[in-house]
């Protein structure tokens, strides 16, 4: 039974070490999905119209050119780091086999002092994902999205070690019961 023991142990702690919030965003993205999250922040950015309207939805690429130079402006002059604080993926199939998938990507940008949060969806309809939705936030303080992400980040460890601990107790319980009854028969035998 020892044996057992030492095996959740390890078990545990490799399950509490490699699993975070980052670990789970990119696990449940590609790596070309991030990419294309870190493209797009640093195509609005630099004012790429052609590189947004060429992947934005045909109905919103009359509109581009109004809010990317306000957009390029809320994101830091000097970025240091974007990150990718948060991500929904929603995906129905329709009647004949089609289905839709909807992404929602949230980055942080932060540079200098200042910080920016951007948020775009994607709709991919039976062909290649288009830009249906999108905006840049400007802020003067490190934004409410960044703070989750960051709270979650230090909480995860804990949660799982928490879950672990449980799992011992339960496991030291069992273990114990087992040996109880064991004794119990044995004391029975004449």
């Amino acid at each position: 039974m020892r044996w057992l023991g030492r095996w959740l142990l390890v078990l545990g702690a490799l399950t509490a070490s490699a699993c975070s919030l980052e670990t789970a965003i990119n696990a449940m993205t590609s790596a070309e999905d991030r990419q294309f999250a870190q493209d797009f922040v640093a195509n609005v950015k630099s004012g790429n119209e052609a590189w947004l309207a060429a992947r934005t939805d045909p109905q919103l690429r009359a509109d581009i050119g109004a809010g990317l130079k306000q957009a390029a402006a809320a994101i830091p002059p000097d970025p240091s780091t974007t990150r990718l604080v948060a991500y929904h993926v929603a995906t129905n199939s329709v009647a004949g086999g089609a289905s839709t998938r909807r992404q929602r990507f949230t980055l942080v940008t932060e540079g200098g002092g200042r910080w920016s949060v951007t948020e775009f969806e994607t709709l991919a309809e039976g062909g290649p994902a288009r830009i249906v939705a999108w905006r840049v936030m400007p802020r003067a303080t490190r934004p409410p999205e960044l703070e989750a992400f960051e709270l979650s980040e230090r909480m995860v460890p804990w949660i799982w070690a928490t879950l672990a601990g449980l799992a011992a107790v339960l496991v030291g319980i069992l273990w114990a019961y087992l040996r109880y009854r064991r004794r119990k028969r044995e004391a029975r035998r004449p």
